[in-house]
């Protein structure tokens, strides 16, 4: 029995897929008559994990997607993280949790001025990219984010969240982030 996923876009698979840029391993899988949930098994059953976490952070709608990055950091954040990176982690949850446009700008210049360039800075720029315009705060001209970026930057803070330790057991580590998702995408609250 698949997987029910009740918390995912309403897009068909294929088109969710091609947004992920699957590897070999997880194109190798691809039935566009499955669904989310079988897919995201055969993924899984494939040992195809970097698949899994980009296929999920696609399907995701943008909100459950971030917020399920930022639990996947928190796991596996050092006991004391670094300033930097809890105050970023800090301003993408704050979006998660009351998702707008004040939280979403305070997420970007939040990153801006601290540097996206590590996992908790990569999830403020997707609470960033995860709608609404991207144009300069207070002009009338309304730029939407390009697609799926917030799904590509959340599952790459993901993967660099998994690196850090025993390179043997970044898979067991990207197994216990996927468990975490796949119960968002179950519809529970995370």
């Amino acid at each position: 029995m698949a997987l029910t996923l009740q918390r995912i876009k309403p897009a068909p698979l294929a088109e969710i897929a091609a947004a992920c840029e699957l590897e070999e391993a997880g194109r190798a899988v691809l039935d566009p008559a499955d669904t989310a949930g079988s897919f995201l098994e055969k993924l899984l059953a494939a040992g195809a994990l970097q698949d899994a976490v980009r296929f999920l952070a696609a399907a995701l709608p943008p909100r459950e997607c971030v917020g399920w990055a930022c639990l996947c950091l928190r796991k596996m954040a050092p006991p004391e993280p670094e300033t930097h990176g809890k105050t970023l982690l800090d301003a993408a949850e704050r979006w998660v949790r009351a998702p707008g446009d004040e939280s979403r700008r305070a997420a970007f210049d939040t990153a801006n001025s601290l540097g996206p360039d590590s996992a908790p800075g990569l999830l403020a720029m997707a609470a960033f990219f995860s709608g609404g315009s991207i144009a300069t705060a207070g002009t009338e001209e309304v730029v939407p984010p390009p697609e799926g970026v917030y799904a590509r930057l959340a599952s790459g803070a993901v993967f660099l969240a998994a690196i850090p330790g025993d390179a043997a057991t970044v898979p067991d580590r990207l197994r216990a982030c996927l468990t975490l998702g796949i119960d968002i995408a179950k519809g529970h609250p995370g």
